[in-house]
């Protein structure tokens, strides 16, 4: 999947929502077909492009918080488990047995 399918995704939903509102609220106010189709379309058009800019800005931020917690805890790999001692894993029997 490409990365920046979300961001169009998330801007297409922004466009359509904006969309949708507008056709809605033009037959509501009863205005020309011609006119409410015009309001949809520009609304459509800079919803995509702002849905662009929010969506894209929080694919960084996303981005940058999942390599920070990366960083902090990484996940061991079987190298790492296999050099631990098996001592440090187990718990102590000691303490259960009375």
């Amino acid at each position: 999947m490409d990365s920046r399918a979300p961001t169009r995704i998330i801007a297409s939903c922004f466009a359509l929502s904006a969309f949708a509102i507008a056709l809605i609220a033009g037959l509501n106010a009863d205005r020309s077909v011609s006119a409410i189709l015009s309001t949809a379309v520009f609304a459509l058009v800079v919803c995509y492009i702002l849905g662009l800019m929010i969506a894209s800005i929080a694919n960084v931020a996303v981005s940058e918080r999942i390599d920070q917690l990366k960083a902090d805890k990484p996940i061991p790999t079987s190298d790492d488990r296999s050099q631990t001692p098996e001592s440090s894993e187990q718990p102590e029997q000691a303490s259960h047995a009375a």
